[in-house]
């Protein structure tokens, strides 16, 4: 039988780092669309030598499970700043920094190698006379990117974002293991004070579904929105 009293009590804690889960979420698929969009432009325009970094990062990050990608930021960072200032003599350890930064820095690139290939992707999508309309009209490039295409390209993107973000929402669990309370680890640690382990992966399994379906229809407001312009 479930334990309604536990459910009660940890339904409350594991709600408190709901703020934690949705901005490791979220603030690393901003700052990797962003970052990502300018990625997918080197690939785009075949910048020399850039062009070739940026396919190893992608294939490194996309390649690397998250859960080593945060371990590699956590034990790496430290060491790589010591070499930086201190000659390799070890002055800054992992409880030196903030585990929190770390989980940021890491999902952003994380989210950026992913947010670059979707959007390159979409870009690509376009019909190739939007930019022949416009350049005939008289429009640079930057402008025709920013407002023509770009929109274009977003409106396509939208379904494979959403379905990114929700990914990102269930791996940012992995951020218990370098100290980061989310969701995740905040039932965790209340199932091992009561030992009631079902209730409490049963509890914030849920709360996954449950935002999943919010994440899904603010996406869907969003893409019927980017829609109206292209309705016949």
């Amino acid at each position: 039988m479930l334990d309604y009293s536990f459910l009660s009590a940890t339904v409350y804690y594991v709600l408190g780092a709901l703020p934690m889960t949705m901005f490791l979420t979220f603030i690393p698929a901003a700052l990797g669309f962003v970052f990502g969009i300018i990625l997918c432009l080197i690939r785009l325009k075949k910048i020399p030598v850039l062009s070739g970094v940026v396919s190893l990062f992608y294939s490194f990050f996309r390649s690397c499970p998250l859960i080593v990608l945060i371990f590699l930021s956590y034990y790496g960072i430290p060491k790589l700043l010591n070499y930086m200032f201190y000659g390799g003599i070890r002055r800054i350890s992992v409880v030196d920094i903030s585990n929190v930064a770390v989980a940021l820095l890491t999902m952003s690139l994380y989210s950026s190698a992913f947010m670059g290939e979707i959007m390159r992707g979409a870009i690509t999508s376009v019909d190739r006379g939007q930019y022949d309309g416009a350049y005939s009209l008289g429009l640079g490039e930057g402008v025709t990117f920013r407002y023509i295409i770009l929109p274009q390209a977003l409106r396509i993107a939208v379904p494979n974002i959403c379905n990114f973000c929700i990914g990102l929402m269930k791996g940012s669990s992995v951020v218990f293991a370098i100290g980061v309370i989310d969701m995740m680890a905040a039932a965790k640690l209340q199932a091992e004070t009561g030992y009631r382990y079902i209730e409490a992966y049963l509890l914030v399994g849920i709360m996954y579904v449950i935002l999943t379906f919010i994440i899904q229809a603010l996406f869907r407001g969003f893409e019927n929105r980017l829609s109206r312009g292209y309705s016949m």
